[in-house]
């Protein structure tokens, strides 16, 4: 698995926490076009098919996968 850039890592977080290219995109403060750049990136790094594909893998990619739910919780505000 290559390694994302700082951008797309961050891409890749907030796509496994469920936010659409759209959302991600004010919450970044970039154009939906650059959020799609990152997520086309994203997917050949990582050979990942669809958006189940990139969750999955930076779930994987975490020290400690639960944190992801932690991460959720907090976005989320549960």
């Amino acid at each position: 698995m290559k390694k994302l850039t700082v951008k797309e890592a961050n891409v890749a977080h907030l796509i496994a926490n469920g936010f659409t290219e759209y959302q991600i995109a004010g919450l970044l403060s970039i154009s939906p076009h650059t959020v799609h750049h990152h997520t086309k990136n994203i997917h050949k790094k990582w050979s990942a098919r669809n958006k189940a594909d990139i969750t999955r893998q930076y779930i994987l990619s975490l020290k400690k996968p639960r944190d992801v739910l932690k991460d959720f919780e907090t976005i989320n505000g549960y």
